[in-house]
């Protein structure tokens, strides 16, 4: 079994405040996972895992706390961490979680540090009661959001568009784990050479049907360690962003104006693709 400690639990909690913060949000797990020596180890793919699984279900979590507690968006940001950490595991992780247990013991004790006292006696109060609740969804749309990690608002305006028989289709289709993608920097690399590479590191790569400089590989993939993502060979980025420069198609000599440009993937390819030249 996993040990975790008073250290571990609190980066699961500064990760999921951080989270709120910085988009998109694995880039603030990286932060706070590297800071507390955990990137990298078993209790990164544990608590990434976690955190993930919160995102998906965060509708559901936020029905029980808002039951048995408040509305999550207007409580204090540590506490919102700490009761959907606690709601989660105990709801829809392990029986015998060892996370729920640490978190019930060492919880408190990492919260003073963030919030005042009387909002610990809170969510003791609150602790108690998610614990000895038991969700049962209400309505259809409701057991659908509980089946399949989709707030319900979502699945009502999608009944309305689909017919019915394929909104289960539907539904089941977005839960499957995508692939990672990775674009080519066809200044630094080949396709060719990419795809070898990954082959080596064990993957079984493909290309993408839709763009040529896509390469596709089946996860987990460890971003902070590959050489590849540090030397800039490749971008993580998929088939439906990296098309976008390709259909623009800028000349070296072209000015570009890039209107929405966060992270700025799309601003590195239409660069890569004037053979960084012109102006973007």
């Amino acid at each position: 079994m996993l040990r975790i400690t008073s250290n571990d639990i609190e980066a699961l909690l500064e990760a999921l405040v951080l989270w709120e913060k910085i988009k998109p949000g694995q880039v603030a797990k990286r932060i706070v996972f590297k800071r507390y020596k955990i990137i990298g180890t078993s209790k990164d793919r544990v608590f990434t895992a976690i955190i993930y699984s919160i995102a998906r279900k965060q509708g559901i979590i936020d029905k029980i706390i808002k039951v048995n507690y408040r509305d999550p968006e207007e409580i204090n940001e540590w506490l919102r961490a700490a009761l959907r950490v606690i709601t989660y595991e105990h709801h829809f992780g392990l029986k015998d979680s060892n996370i729920k247990k640490t978190l019930i013991d060492l919880a408190p004790r990492i919260l003073r540090k963030y919030v005042e006292d009387n909002l610990i006696e809170e969510y003791k109060k609150a602790l108690s009661k998610i614990l000895n609740y038991k969700y049962v969804p209400s309505n259809e749309i409701e057991k659908l959001e509980y089946q399949h990690n989709m707030p319900s608002w979502l699945i009502e305006k999608i009944k309305n568009l689909l017919p019915s028989n394929d909104l289960l289709e539907f539904l089941n289709h977005v839960n499957r784990p995508p692939p990672i993608s990775f674009r080519v920097n066809t200044l630094k690399a080949s396709v060719e050479e990419i795809y070898k590479e990954l082959k080596k590191q064990g993957y079984r790569p493909w290309i993408s049907p839709y763009v040529p400089t896509v390469v596709k590989i089946h996860g987990p993939y460890d971003y902070d360690s590959s050489n590849l993502l540090r030397e800039g060979k490749i971008i993580p980025q998929d088939d439906s962003s990296a098309m976008a420069s390709l259909i623009l198609n800028p000349n070296p000599s072209d000015v570009v104006v890039d209107m929405c440009a966060a992270p700025g993937g799309k601003t590195t390819h239409l660069a890569e693709i004037m053979k960084n030249k012109g102006k973007i």
